[in-house]
């Protein structure tokens, strides 16, 4: 099986990658072709399922109708509106498709020189993923300190995940579907953050006779203790101030009282 994603805004790019696919697919081999779609126009559709022959079947199938846990609503998005969820939806294909025990994941914007069966007749034994480092980023000091720093993963171990021979046999051991987990990503150290720290954690059933409450060293305090704690002694300080700020003398010239001035004589 072969599989690729595919958007409105990359349906025409597919075109073209499917065209090379089933130019070179070897006509003694039958090839199904799965494209996960999401907002494809009934046009694109049809000019998609007309690149269909005899040894190579294409299907469409909707993402949202099969994973409805996957949305693409704004606030899903990463890299500052760079990339949506639809760049997961590789890894739910070996649940979507349970028929296939093997298949291969291709991204819509490529083109494929050769026949696609010599990739899905490679062994790949008892792995996960049959796939190729992404060498392009090795010397690029922003993306690889990205991967090692941010991702985790040494920058000579990153892979390329827009060509995949999958073993989804082994992947849906995995049972993704069925697990909720959920990802922190936070700075570390305290104060300096120049590395991020991943922490996952998975959401259980709320057993009622077994809570368990969790606080931090702070605690709050209630209002109606904290509110005179504060105020009495400012108001303490304002009163001293007044008490006993220092009068000012003001100086009175008695001399035009008691020696009048000549011309107030005449």
């Amino acid at each position: 099986m072969y599989s690729s994603t595919v958007s409105r805004a990359s349906s025409s790019v597919l075109f073209f990658s499917l065209k090379s696919l089933i130019m070179n697919a070897n006509k003694d081999y039958n090839y199904d072709i799965n494209i996960i779609y999401e907002n494809l126009s009934r046009e694109n559709a049809e000019k998609l399922m007309n690149l269909e022959t005899e040894n190579c079947k294409i299907i469409l199938t909707e993402m949202n109708k099969n994973l409805s846990m996957i949305t693409d609503k704004l606030g899903n998005r990463l890299r500052e509106y760079t990339f949506t969820l639809t760049i997961y939806f590789r890894i739910f294909i070996p649940v979507m498709f349970p028929e296939y025990d093997k298949c291969i994941y291709i991204d819509s914007d490529t083109v494929i020189p050769g026949d696609i069966s010599e990739l899905f007749n490679e062994p790949i034994e008892d792995n996960y993923l049959g796939c190729i480092i992404d060498k392009s980023t090795i010397d690029n000091e922003v993306l690889a300190n990205y991967f090692e720093q941010v991702v985790g993963i040494p920058r000579d171990k990153y892979i390329n995940s827009g060509v995949l021979l999958m073993n989804s046999k082994k992947l849906r051991e995995l049972k993704i579907d069925e697990n909720d987990y959920v990802t922190l990503s936070t700075c570390t150290p305290y104060g300096i953050n120049t590395h991020r720290l991943l922490v996952r954690g998975k959401r259980i059933e709320n057993i009622e006779a077994k809570k368990k409450y969790i606080t931090t060293e702070a605690f709050k305090i209630d209002n109606l203790i904290v509110t005179p704690l504060v105020a009495i002694p400012i108001i303490l300080i304002l009163l001293l101030i007044i008490v006993f700020k220092p009068v000012e003398k003001t100086k009175i010239n008695t001399d035009k009282y008691i020696y009048p001035s000549k011309k107030e004589e005449k």
